[in-house]
């Protein structure tokens, strides 16, 4: 499980945890690194629903949740399908 208490580094730049063995759901608290620009948690065990809060993830540049066991559809993700945050990535893998 990824520790909720990552939220409390505000500062964070990079968060790189792709192939850690890492399960569970995402912790909703992670929307409030408002400032992080990178955010790969890549082949890992994640499981659930990609939650809404990473829409609050204003300065997301890169996000990989390729190859994690999420249930999701682009109908189903409301900043997904209104383009809010994904216009501004340049690059994401689902």
């Amino acid at each position: 499980m990824l520790s909720p208490i990552i939220v409390n580094l505000t500062n964070l730049q990079l968060v790189l945890l792709q192939n850690k063995n890492i399960s569970g759901p995402i912790p909703s608290e992670i929307g409030r690194l408002s400032r992080l620009p990178t955010l790969d948690l890549s082949s890992n065990s994640f499981s659930g629903s990609i939650p809404s809060c990473v829409s609050n993830l204003r300065s997301l540049k890169y996000l990989d949740l390729s190859y994690d066991k999420f249930k999701w559809s682009c109908t189903k993700l409301p900043w997904f399908k209104h383009g809010r945050i994904l216009s501004d990535l340049r690059n994401w893998r689902l």
